[in-house]
């Protein structure tokens, strides 16, 4: 891909070859998806069996070693880290040691502190190390350090990420919610979502419905260490919040309708909520738009359970296609995310990630069943990206829509019993909710 650096060939690694090799990794045919695969997963096994303490001590309680992973088949018994894990790090003055303490021993961190988590991870940024944190929905962040060969490689998955959605660089942006960025640049909404806009639109074409300050109570709140201080209590800001959220839905639909106008192609982006809630302003109001197939709807962040009603939504009060409604599922713990395709369904960049699904006793079963998602990812770098999470799929070999090689998930990715509401889109309903309660 043009403008973007690539390491030189010679220097690859096969994690590397698996990434930077292939012209569109989404377009790899099975087999040699399956090669690169086993040659990436092998590689990051290898690395951090070899400088991961902690996860060295995990393979010797299981009885395994990078050795006993020689095909396909063999992945089946790599052993997977709970992503409970990630959420059972000590208080401030010892947070940079247990990052140390769940990295390989070639990750260096500074000598630094700080009293609290914020400020550490600001200053961890300022040494290269990109600490992304989660929604904290159950009340608790989970915390991922990405070094800059983690940074560098994750940021070349995007560019096939934002080519898969179909995007234009002419292309406007409407976002129906915040510049998630301003809160913090480690959120993983805003290391995504945010920075993709950033770096594949104009500026000048990218309009933000809502306004949220960057203040250590919003950044409280998206971390899920809030106690009192993720309450908005400050009766000016709770009014300035409150105004901008009841003219979002009037100002959105002003801006589509001159776009429109003009005949200019363009994104609609926000959480699946955030975009119900616009369309049933727009219903409420009795508007309606024709934007036709020149635009597309970019959802994400959780809480799309049924997207045909959804996209149903769309097509009759914004005249978008439903092929033109896309969903991406992204994980804080991966680095690579899960685009949707035409056809809804969740495709899985196969030369990289390998997918497992897991029964309740967590031993894994095949396409077509129900169970928690579990995944190798070998573009994690710092930390092992051997991971189960807490979310409840159905795998499927082939898209049932499209022509795209490689194993898709369906429709619809719900929390496994016992596990919190995820992600994105819930912390973003907490934070509206917060606008729009009252004073």
């Amino acid at each position: 891909m043009s403008g973007e650096q690539v390491p030189p060939r010679d220097s690859w690694d096969p994690i590397d070859e698996a990434l930077y090799g292939p012209e569109d990794l989404y377009k790899v045919k099975a087999e040699e998806a399956d090669r690169l695969r086993l040659g990436a997963v092998r590689s990051s096994l290898n690395r951090h069996y070899t400088r991961n303490r902690f996860y060295n001590t995990l393979c010797k309680q299981r009885g395994v070693t990078p050795e006993d992973f020689k095909k396909l088949d063999d992945l089946a018994k790599v052993p997977l880290v709970a992503d409970a894990i990630f959420k059972q790090y000590p208080e401030p003055g010892k947070f940079v040691a247990w990052l140390r303490g769940i990295s390989c021993d070639d990750v260096k961190y500074p000598k630094i502190e700080g009293s609290s988590y914020q400020e550490l991870i600001d200053r961890l940024n300022e040494y290269g190390l990109k600490v992304i944190f989660s929604s904290g929905t159950s009340g608790r962040s989970s915390f991922f350090p990405r070094d800059q060969i983690a940074l560098e490689r994750e940021k070349h998955f995007r560019l096939h990420h934002y080519r898969f959605l179909g995007h234009d660089p002419e292309e406007y942006v409407v976002q129906l919610g915040p510049d998630y960025r301003k809160i913090h640049p480690n959120w993983v909404i805003a290391h995504t979502a945010g920075n993709d806009d950033r770096r594949f639109h104009k500026e000048d074409r990218i309009h933000h419905m809502v306004s949220i300050d960057a203040t250590t109570d919003t950044v409280h709140t998206v971390m899920g260490q809030s106690g009192q201080m993720g309450r908005f209590q400050a009766k000016d800001k709770l009014k300035l919040l409150k105004e901008q959220a009841r003219e979002a839905n009037s100002l959105t639909a002003q801006i589509l309708e001159d776009l429109n106008k003009k005949g200019a192609k363009g994104k609609i982006g926000g959480t699946p909520p955030l975009l119900n809630d616009f369309l049933s302003w727009m219903e409420n109001s009795g508007e309606r738009l024709s934007l036709g197939d020149r635009w597309i709807i970019e959802t994400g962040g959780g809480g799309l359970v049924s997207p045909e009603t959804l996209y149903n939504r769309v097509e009759r009060v914004l005249g978008i296609p439903s092929e033109n409604c896309r969903d991406i599922y992204g994980l804080s713990e991966s680095t690579v995310s899960f685009p949707s395709c035409e056809g809804h369904y969740y495709h899985i960049v196969h030369t990289l990630l390998h997918p497992f699904v897991l029964d309740d006793e967590l031993e894994p079963v095949g396409y077509g069943e129900f169970g928690r998602f579990g995944f190798i990812d070998p573009l994690a770098h710092a930390y092992p990206g051997c991971i189960i999470t807490g979310d409840r799929i159905k795998l499927l070999e082939s898209c049932p829509s499209c022509d795209r090689p490689g194993p898709v998930i369906s429709s619809p990715i719900t929390r496994a019993p016992g596990a919190e509401d995820r992600g994105c889109g819930a912390t973003v309903r907490k934070l509206m909710a917060e606008v729009t309660d009252g004073a």
